[in-house]
């Protein structure tokens, strides 16, 4: 019986650590993961999809993640105020600079938070 539960149990175990191949949120096979930074999600039509409007301070920019991290004002009914990562497009990534105050419209795609529509008054 010990020879055939081992067996048995090694495969089992190789079976639920193996993930598959990392695919990003586009659906594309990329190689960026989880942390997808694609185009082609930010392009995506907005249909159907609920915006909350967000203020803020910028704390960091992540280019390389295509993130802002912004420490954010609570937002009634949805989120309370915290310091999180949202993903941009290239155009907002360009325009943020850390310590400025941001504004504009929180969304979920692709089971991400997004910040569109953002507009920047440098600090002071």
């Amino acid at each position: 019986m010990r020879s055939i539960l081992l067996p048995l149990l090694a495969l089992l175990t190789a079976t639920i650590a193996y993930a598959g191949p990392a695919r990003c949120g586009c659906g594309e096979n990329c190689g960026c993961g989880e942390n997808c930074t694609c185009e082609k999600i930010a392009d995506k039509p907005a249909a159907a999809e609920t915006g909350h409007a967000l203020k803020g301070v910028v704390v960091n920019v992540l280019a390389e993640r295509g993130q802002l991290i912004v420490k954010h004002e609570e937002i009634p009914g949805v989120m309370r105020a915290m310091t999180m990562g949202f993903s941009v497009d290239e155009a907002t990534l360009k325009a943020a600079a850390k310590g400025a105050a941001v504004s504009g419209t929180m969304v979920r795609r692709e089971g991400k938070y997004w910040l569109i529509d953002a507009t920047f008054t440098p600090a002071e």
